[in-house]
């Protein structure tokens, strides 16, 4: 039958206690005798029988104390301003239709994205407009005065002038006014085909693929 005993955090501070005075005595008197084969005397340092002392001491205040587990430790608050993310002055919903919202370090001042799933593609290029499409700040400049956004690579805009998607190139046939006109003297007579008609497949795409084309451009 095994028998149980649960000591209060005094009673086992006590316990601590009279068994550490019991163990430094103990330590210093070995230490004496240690010395004393040495011929050295009785004494030992001050400084030692302190240390000796300290750690009883520091040992103690630990009893009845419990240590805190990984999960209990207290979780650093986010210092972070939040604010609802705003374009051209209107607050944004997300994708979940709640409010989109951005966190600026109070150190750093550093601009993030909260909850960046909730981000749609439309939203994503509202922030690029607003924080450009590196990092970007958001610096304060006095009481009553509007933050300045400061952008590490600032958005821009694709220039319609150099954006050639969707343009049509200009069509340029590869027959020549005079070679068209041949053909067109050919199909109004008949007999042979022009010579180059027969020879050059390209100038012969242009006829039969774009003769309209064709015509418009030396009409």
């Amino acid at each position: 039958m095994s028998l149980k005993i649960t000591l209060t955090p005094a009673a086992c501070k006590k316990a601590f206690k009279d068994f550490g005075n019991a163990l430094n005595e103990e330590i210093t008197n070995n230490l004496k005798n240690l010395a004393r084969t040495r011929g050295q005397g009785e004494e030992i340092p001050q400084e030692m029988v302190e240390v000796l002392s300290t750690s009883l001491e520091n040992l103690l205040n630990k009893v009845g104390k419990k240590e805190k587990t990984p999960s209990e430790k207290v979780v650093k608050k986010d210092r972070g301003i939040r604010k609802r993310f705003q374009y051209k002055g209107v607050d944004q919903r997300g994708v979940n239709n709640h409010w989109l919202r951005i966190r600026v370090d109070r150190e750093t001042r550093l601009v993030t994205k909260i909850n960046e799933s909730n981000w749609s593609e439309k939203a994503n290029k509202m922030y690029r407009k607003v924080f450009g499409t590196g990092d970007a700040y958001i610096i304060p400049t006095g009481n009553g005065k509007k933050s300045q956004i400061v952008p590490t690579i600032p958005y821009k805009k694709k220039s319609k002038k150099n954006d050639t998607t969707g343009v049509k190139e200009k069509f340029i046939p590869d027959v020549s006014c005079a070679e068209f006109n041949e053909y067109v003297d050919w199909q109004k007579v008949g007999g042979p085909k022009p010579y180059w008609f027969m020879t050059n497949n390209a100038k012969a795409n242009n006829i039969m693929q774009k003769f309209s084309e064709v015509q418009q451009y030396y009409k």
